[in-house]
């Protein structure tokens, strides 16, 4: 009988080999990362002209993320526009997010001080049988007697034009 290791590909011999064998193994079956709503909302307020930079933070700690303010993940700045603090959401948490806008006190006093808030809530379209891709649908929040409330920017408005527009997004709603 042979008193060797077994000398197997699938059974690696040494820790060296054991750790390489994992570290193929694990990349082999990894599928691609899915982009983050966030980095889809900085791209898309790149594109169009924005500097952006993501505030939402990953506490250790707490193993979660965290908000500025409890509510906005992306901050960008645009001369035409001034800064707009953005939620990043899926379809599905829309009207959590769009409650909590609502009934923040911090999205109040961001409104009042002339800072815009938007809300994008990314979903998958397509046509059947065709790739499917990511598109948000944008609302801005608007402050109207106190009250926060939100409306639907359509295709083709000032802020969703790639060159943004001279309104800004005020004529966009």
């Amino acid at each position: 009988m042979n008193n060797e290791p077994h000398s197997n590909h699938n059974n690696p011999a040494s820790p060296a080999e054991l750790a390489a064998h994992i570290v193929k193994t694990n990349k082999e079956n990894m599928r691609k990362p899915t982009q983050h709503t966030n980095h889809r909302t900085s791209a898309y307020l790149r594109h169009r002209g924005f500097t952006v930079d993501v505030v939402q933070t990953w506490n250790a700690a707490a193993q979660k993320r965290q908000d500025l303010y409890g509510l906005f993940d992306v901050i960008a700045v645009r001369p035409d526009v001034g800064i707009l603090a953005a939620q990043a959401v899926t379809k599905t948490h829309l009207a959590d997010h769009r409650r909590k806008l609502q009934d923040a006190v911090e999205a109040i006093s961001w409104l009042q001080s002339g800072g815009k808030i938007m809300l994008f809530s990314w979903r998958k379209v397509g046509a059947k049988g065709e790739r499917l891709l990511w598109k948000p649908r944008v609302e801005e929040a608007i402050l109207t007697n106190g009250v926060v409330s939100f409306v639907l920017l359509k295709d083709g408005s000032a802020f969703l034009d790639l060159n943004g527009g001279e309104e800004g997004l005020a004529a966009a709603a």
